[in-house]
């Protein structure tokens, strides 16, 4: 039977499939034509009508015929960084749990991982004193951003993505500019290490949480301590805003 699918980019793909074909075995022959990248963390769907064609099921049970229109979807696979003491970072594919990366050159052990709000960079912070920004497809270390030689505990990025935030046992946070390893800011005033730290939801101030038992709300433009927070008898390892930033 023909069939028809609409591809990336509106493109209208014709082809003879047959009706007992699976969704993997009509991606075989589609996605050669389709000139799409193979990279493992995509996950390529279709959808007849509004429905998917399930994976294990052939295309007749799923209703589709000769004169069908499909359309293809490809999506960017939810994916799982960790952080490991032995100096490395791995991106794992949450659907299948292949390993897609490993991301090595920190000389300590990996204190903290996370991924950009669009998934396409990684952010690590290490205990050899350095944080360091990498593309999550590629693997390929982009920045290497240094503190003043003490351990990097955490890192986050900002919400828009343009910013990173890493903190630091010697008291301090530093904030740098995401595309360069330009530094924005250095946030001090803690009197013991920095354990955590986040920005607000519309990138404008800094939390930061400490081991002098104390969290910092700061200005990310200028660095300025606005607000001191009293009141734990113990270290605070870490403190968020609320979704909408009001608290």
């Amino acid at each position: 039977m023909r069939v028809s699918v609409f591809t990336v980019g509106g493109k209208l793909v014709a082809l003879e499939a047959a009706a007992s074909w699976t969704v993997g075995e009509l991606l075989d022959v589609l996605l050669p034509v389709c000139e799409l990248p193979t990279a493992p963390s995509l996950r390529c769907r279709i959808l007849h009508g509004t429905a998917e064609v399930l994976p294990g099921r052939s295309l007749e049970d799923a209703g589709v015929s000769s004169g069908s229109q499909l359309t293809l979807v490809v999506t960017d696979a939810a994916r799982i960084i960790a952080a490991c003491a032995h100096g490395t970072t791995k991106l794992w594919n949450a659907h299948t749990g292949e390993c897609l990366q490993t991301l090595t050159g920190h000389g300590g052990e990996v204190s903290s991982a996370v991924l950009s709000p669009d998934g396409t960079l990684a952010l690590t912070a290490s205990l050899d004193g350095t944080a360091r920004v990498w593309h999550a497809a590629t693997g390929d270390c982009l920045h290497t951003l240094a503190g003043n030689g003490a351990p990097a505990r955490s890192g986050a990025f900002s919400p828009d993505g343009k910013m990173v935030l890493v903190t630091f046992m010697d008291f301090t946070a530093m904030i740098w500019r995401t595309a360069s390893e330009e530094r924005v800011c250095t946030l001090q005033g803690h009197t013991a290490a920095v354990w955590s730290a986040v920005f607000s939801p519309d990138s404008r101030f800094a939390l930061t949480a400490s081991s002098d038992c104390t969290c910092k709300i700061w200005n990310v433009s200028s660095g300025e301590n606005l607000h001191t927070l009293h009141g734990h008898g113990a270290l605070v390892p870490s403190a968020v805003f609320s979704p909408d930033g009001a608290l």
